[in-house]
């Protein structure tokens, strides 16, 4: 600080304490022991069991409390997901979300003092990587069974519940990167925007144990497509560049990684569609920037967590899908 002119007296450099937060972090396996279809490209060929190369599917979660307030974020490899399913209210992101969090505040009253603060549906967040080469959930790019519906909504809320169980106490660390040479924005290509400026911010938040400094959690959002593999043509399932950079994170660094999407579409990366070997070139490049990201990290000085929830309704006008979600309530021989 500057003293006025004439002043006499002591400055002194006010440094804040990085604040303790309550982090866990925890992963369901979700490779699927049923016949699934692939997204994103077309109508899939069915992709039995044990069609899975490189990392497993799964089901991701962290949970971060600083005592007063809890939030939790969970990412799922899938070609998207839906709050709810016609199927059934007990499928999709609304139902793992509802019961993550009464499983969560039962153990945490379980004890004489709570364990923990009281968490709501509304402070967790769920999405899918939209991974083209992992199992669609919107029906589509082919059926949805029921069974792998389920599979997914109980592995969610597992994650959910595990990540919380597991919270212990640690600092945070956040960064950024500059992921604009992930996108193609100079040339034409399906879904693409030539000439148009897209997002190029890749974030990475790093939760480490207080008392040892070990990596309890690293979550990473790219600005890019997860469009690399087709899953369709391929025949197999992959979690595309996410799985590979979460696979490497954790072996650099330790704990568990979450490599989720910042965007759904028209930022595609140069190599859509590519297959497996650009895929190990893309995500290479992905860890490349996540570690400069983390090179460059600060401590997360602030400690308040908040979040909301705001219901929208869409009326839907489209003759052909209105007839489709209709269609949806016939026998599974005339799905097909």
């Amino acid at each position: 600080t500057l003293s006025p002119a004439g002043a006499v007296g002591t400055a002194r450099l006010q440094v804040s304490k990085p604040p303790l937060f309550q982090v866990g972090a925890a992963v369901v396996g979700l490779n699927p022991k049923v016949t699934v279809y692939s997204g994103g490209f077309g109508t899939s060929p069915p992709i039995k069991p044990g069609s899975v190369i490189g990392p497993r599917l799964s089901a991701r979660a962290i949970y971060i409390s600083n005592g007063q307030h809890a939030i939790e974020i969970a990412l799922v490899d899938a070609q998207a997901e839906f709050a709810a399913y016609q199927e059934g209210p007990q499928y999709g992101i609304t139902a793992a979300r509802a019961a993550a969090a009464t499983a969560i505040n039962a153990a945490h009253s379980a004890g004489s003092k709570p364990s923990g603060p009281a968490i709501s549906a509304s402070d967790i967040i769920i999405q899918a990587t939209h991974s083209h080469s992992a199992p669609t959930l919107e029906g589509i790019w082919g059926p949805v069974p029921i069974p792998y519906l389920k599979a997914v909504t109980r592995a969610e809320t597992k994650a959910l519940v595990l990540a919380a169980n597991r919270a212990r106490p640690a600092q945070l660390r956040f960064g950024t990167a500059d992921g604009s040479d992930l996108d193609l924005v100079t040339a034409s290509q399906y879904d693409a925007f030539p000439g148009w400026a897209d997002d190029p911010l890749l974030t990475v938040l790093q939760a480490v144990n207080q008392s040892t400094g070990a990596t309890i959690a690293t979550y990473a959002t790219i600005p890019a497509h997860g469009d690399i593999v087709n899953g369709a043509s391929l025949r197999h399932l992959t979690t595309d560049y996410f799985g590979l950079v979460h696979a490497a994170l954790q072996q650099q660094l330790g704990g568990v990684s979450i490599v989720a999407p910042g965007t759904l579409g028209r930022e595609e990366t140069p190599v859509q569609v590519g297959g497996l070997d650009d895929d190990h070139v893309f995500a290479t490049n992905v860890l490349n920037l996540v570690d400069l990201a983390l090179a460059h990290a600060h401590p997360v000085l602030g400690g308040e967590i908040a979040a909301s929830e705001r219901m929208q309704q869409i009326p839907g006008t489209g003759a052909l899908l209105l007839a489709l979600v209709a269609a949806n309530h016939l026998p599974p021989k005339q799905h097909q």
